[in-house]
């Protein structure tokens, strides 16, 4: 990360146990009690304790009861000595605006209580893009934090169990349309009038993501895929993404695949997309918007760049229903801590 920049990428790496993915003293903790067990990887952390920890109870909670055994562990693990304040807040993931008045009410209350920049913990894995990623733009507007931890537990397999108990297809994790939303607090004003470049974190429901991307109608797009240690996802993403590159005659040159766990890397290609003047085939500079519809750790560092450079939109796709969908074979675990170089 460049000096003189906002945010410093103070440290990130991938283990393969979760013991070290949080640690030390904290103001703010920030879990979603999930159906997806991964939610529960802090609960390994021996060393970590918070002012005030905020789990995120979901109104749906599936079918097989996990998402409930998810809360009652999380709740234990925070009550024995790890959390002094713990504050429940609920979510309906298809409208989550009230939700993010909630969180960022924790956020500026811990700030005036605490009186100096706050050290917060998220967990990319349970915690939505809308929030997660909106509260990152929050306190490096805001100058409310100083610190931000931000982990993750990836997952080489899924499985998604239907109300009968049945094991469906491993990938589908929502059902219906995704709406292309903006991320509150990673926005800035338009100029209204540009033509758009739309740089896309692309996933495994390619589709959904082809549909949002018509949606938003850009005159360039840029393609960015993540590689972890194997290539079975990379290569269903690829294949999952071929309509949408080939609807926009997409050249190779605009397909890129970059580490999943090196978000430093991410953040630095993106700077070298948008730094420069671009122009649409007619000649006319365009603005740049980003989407974040692909793994989380490369989410990240969209927002980061949305912090730094001149990104006027950070989409995601809000599903009009979810599928009851759960990690298996966990690790690596990832860890990344910024640090806002403004206020700390």
């Amino acid at each position: 990360m460049a000096t003189g920049e906002m945010i410093e990428i103070l440290h990130e790496g991938a283990e393969a146990t979760p013991a070290h993915l949080l640690s030390g003293r904290h103001d703010v903790i920030i879990v979603g009690a999930s159906w997806d067990t991964r939610c529960r990887s802090i609960m390994f952390c021996t060393d970590v304790s918070t002012d005030t920890a905020v789990l995120i109870s979901y109104r749906n909670k599936g079918w097989t009861g996990r998402s409930r055994e998810s809360m009652r562990l999380l709740a234990n693990y925070f009550d024995n000595g790890v959390a002094e304040n713990l504050v429940v807040v609920d979510m309906e993931s298809t409208d989550m605006t009230s939700t993010w008045a909630s969180l960022r009410q924790v956020i500026v209350d811990a700030y005036v209580r605490v009186g100096r920049p706050l050290r917060i913990a998220i967990d990319l894995s349970s915690v939505p893009r809308y929030v997660s990623l909106g509260l990152l733009g929050l306190c490096v507007r805001a100058g409310c934090a100083g610190r931000m931890t931000y982990w993750y537990t990836a997952a080489n397999e899924y499985e998604v169990e239907d109300e009968n108990g049945e094991i469906t297809d491993n990938y589908q994790f929502t059902v219906g349309r995704w709406l292309p939303q903006p991320i509150p607090a990673l926005s800035r004003p338009t100029s209204g009038g540009k033509p758009m470049h739309l740089v896309v974190s692309a996933g495994i429901e390619g589709a959904l993501t082809k549909r949002m991307v018509e949606d938003l109608e850009p005159a360039k797009l840029t393609m960015i895929y993540s590689v972890n240690r194997g290539n079975d996802l990379l290569v269903k993403s690829h294949e999952e993404n071929r309509q949408l590159e080939s609807a926009f005659l997409l050249p190779g040159a605009d397909s890129v695949d970059l580490p999943l766990f090196k978000i430093s890397s991410v953040v630095s290609k993106l700077r070298a997309l948008i730094s420069d003047d671009v122009t649409d085939h007619q000649g006319r500079l365009i603005e740049h918007s980003l989407l974040v519809s692909g793994a989380k750790p490369h989410a990240l560092a969209f927002a980061v760049a949305a912090c730094l450079y001149d990104v006027k939109n950070v989409f995601f796709g809000l599903a009009e229903a979810r599928r009851e969908v759960t990690g298996r074979d966990f690790g690596p675990y990832y860890r990344c801590d910024l640090r806002m170089t403004l206020v700390d």
